[in-house]
Formats: C-alpha cells, sequence, structure tokens
C-alpha cells in the first residue's frame, strides 16, 4: 500500500506541476493581449488630444487677422497671407473636402466622439483581462501552496 500512495502522490504532483504550467501560459498570454490594448488605448488618446488641439486651432481661426503661420510638419512653419473661412478636410481615400470651420468642427468631435467609444470598450476589455490574470494568479498560488505541503 505504501508504494501504491507514494505513486498516487508523484501522479498528483505530476498533474499540478502541468496545471501550473498550463495556468502560467495563459496568464502570459492573457498580460500580452492587457498589454496590446494599453499600447492601443494610448495611440487612441494620443489621436484624441490631437483632435481636440485642432478644434482650439480652428476656434482660433476667427482672431486671425489677414495671416498666420502654418505648421508643415516637425516645427516647421509657412507664413499664411489671405487666411479664409474655408478648410480642406481629408475623407479618407485620398479625398478633400471643402468645410467651413463649423463644419469641420462637427467633424472632428464626431471623431473624437467615436474614440472615446472605442476608448471605453478597450478599457472594459482591460478590467475583464485583467481579472481573468487575478483569478489565474489566485488558482496558481492555490496549486503552489498545495504542492508545498505535499
Amino acid at each position: 500500500m505504501p508504494a501504491e500512495e507514494a505513486e498516487n502522490e508523484k501522479e498528483k504532483e505530476a498533474q499540478e506541476e502541468e496545471s501550473l504550467e498550463k495556468l502560467s501560459i495563459r496568464a502570459e498570454l492573457l498580460d500580452n493581449q492587457a498589454r496590446m490594448i494599453n499600447e492601443q488605448l494610448q495611440r487612441l488618446n494620443t489621436m484624441i488630444v490631437e483632435l481636440n488641439r485642432t478644434i482650439e486651432t480652428i476656434e482660433n481661426l476667427k482672431n486671425l487677422k489677414k495671416h498666420g503661420l502654418l505648421p508643415i510638419g516637425s516645427g516647421v512653419y509657412i507664413t499664411c497671407k489671405d487666411v479664409d473661412e474655408e478648410l480642406f478636410v481629408s475623407i479618407g481615400g485620398d479625398f478633400i473636402v471643402k468645410k467651413t470651420p463649423t463644419e469641420t468642427k462637427k467633424i472632428l468631435e464626431q471623431k473624437i466622439k467615436e474614440l472615446n467609444k472605442t476608448v471605453e470598450e478597450g478599457q472594459k476589455r482591460l478590467v475583464l483581462l485583467n481579472s481573468m490574470i487575478d483569478e489565474i494568479n489566485k488558482k496558481a498560488a492555490a496549486i503552489g501552496a498545495r504542492m508545498k505541503n505535499v
């Protein structure tokens, strides 16, 4: 009988080690997903900040007299003469349409609304992933405790 009990203990320990390994792999996969979602959320938040800055700039256009500076990238600006009330907005697929500042602001506000919704969904997914990771960690801790008692 003692040899049979020892064999059962070894088998049980091997099963728990296998369970622990599976939990570790699952936790790592979930952690990678959580990191990816965090990165996506950071990019989305950066886009929202940029859109808000654009709206602010549009609102300040009316304060310009007859000329202004136009950013062309990398901290480089050109002087604009005859600033008017027409904006050209990219609508995707290399298409640009002429819009008023009010129309443009509405388009950008809609984009912000959509991005905020996506951020909210990502945050919910992140909370779910983190709770799954916590549950896996609890299971792993319980298995580890049982293994120490053997």
